[in-house]
C-alpha cells in the first residue's frame, strides 16, 4: 500500500475494511522493524537474539517479518526487557498513526537502551529530580526557559520568583504562587 499523503490516507480510511488493515499493518510493520533495528544496532544475528531470548532463530525471523507473525504482548515485553527499552500499547487517533507513518524513517525506528536514553542522559542528575519530588503545593519549577508545574501544585498565572533555602538546584528558579 503506497503511502503518499495524509489527505489520500484520510480518504481511504473512510472504508472500515481499509482502516482495519491499515492499523494492523502499522502495528506489524512498526514492531517488526524496531526489533530488527535494535538487534542490528547491537550487532547481533537472529541466532544471537534467539539464544538470549531462549527461542529459535526461526521465531526471531517471524518476529522481524511483519507478514509472518503477530507477537503477543508478553513476547514484546520480553524483547523490551532484553533490549532495555519500554513498551507502549495504547489506543490512538488515526490521524496520529497516519502522521507517524508518513514521518517514519530508520532513525525513528531506533530505540536507545535505558543506559543510552538521551531523555535521561541530558537531564539534571538524579539528586536534582529527587529534590523536586518534595516540592510543596503551589510551587512551580522553571528550569531555564521551559516551565512545568509540580503535579501537586495548581497552575497559576500570578507567580513570584523565589528560591527557598531547602531546594538548592543549580540552573533552576523556584516560583511560588
Amino acid at each position: 500500500m503506497p503511502l503518499r499523503s495524509k489527505y489520500s490516507l484520510y480518504r481511504r480510511l473512510h472504508d472500515l475494511a481499509f482502516r482495519r488493515a491499515f492499523v494492523s499493518a502499522r502495528i506489524a510493520q512498526t514492531t517488526s522493524t524496531q526489533i530488527r533495528v535494535m538487534r542490528q544496532k547491537r550487532e547481533m544475528s537472529q541466532q544471537d537474539l534467539a539464544k538470549e531470548l531462549d527461542t529459535s532463530q526461526n521465531a526471531i525471523y517471524r518476529l522481524e517479518n511483519p507478514k509472518a507473525h503477530k507477537p503477543n504482548i508478553s513476547t514484546l515485553e520480553k524483547i523490551a526487557a532484553f533490549f532495555g527499552v519500554g513498551l507502549i500499547v495504547r489506543f490512538a487517533p488515526l490521524s496520529e498513526i497516519v502522521d507517524w507513518t508518513l514521518d517514519m524513517s530508520p532513525a525513528s525506528m531506533d530505540v536507545p537502551a535505558f543506559d543510552q536514553d538521551p531523555g535521561f542522559i541530558q537531564r539534571k542528575p538524579l539528586q536534582a529530580s529527587m529534590a523536586l519530588s518534595n516540592i510543596p503545593v503551589g510551587v512551580t519549577i522553571q528550569p531555564r526557559a521551559q516551565a512545568f508545574t509540580s503535579a501537586r501544585a495548581p497552575a497559576t498565572s500570578n507567580v513570584i520568583t523565589m528560591k527557598p533555602p531547602d531546594i538548592k538546584t543549580p540552573g533552576m528558579e523556584v516560583l511560588h504562587a
